[in-house]
């Protein structure tokens, strides 16, 4: 699976190397924007992708803030008490855990 956030489809370099992925039908792309300014997106996937692509448009899907704080996985609390161990340890504390 391949996620893009905010990309425009404007590039043609970059769709060369997409194009090439979607012709494994194992692909997925995620399109991931506010909007599809120029309908660059559509134009794009309706020349390559058939069934291979999810799309989440709007101001919701494409704030960065929303996408870390409600669908990324957020870390666990192990990870999160090494971290706060590491920055003691940075600060000069010990920070065993």
């Amino acid at each position: 699976m391949l996620v893009t956030f905010g990309y425009g489809f404007g590039d043609d370099h970059v769709n060369r190397i997409l194009r090439d992925m979607l012709t494994l039908r194992s692909t997925h792309l995620l399109v991931i924007a506010f909007s599809d300014a120029g309908d660059r997106t559509a134009r794009f996937l309706s020349d390559v992708a058939r069934e291979q692509y999810s799309l989440l448009f709007g101001p919701h899907f494409g704030d960065l803030g929303t996408l870390v704080d409600h669908y990324l996985p957020q870390p666990g609390s192990e990870q999160a008490l090494l971290r706060e161990a590491d920055r003691a340890r940075a600060l000069g504390g010990g920070g065993t855990v």
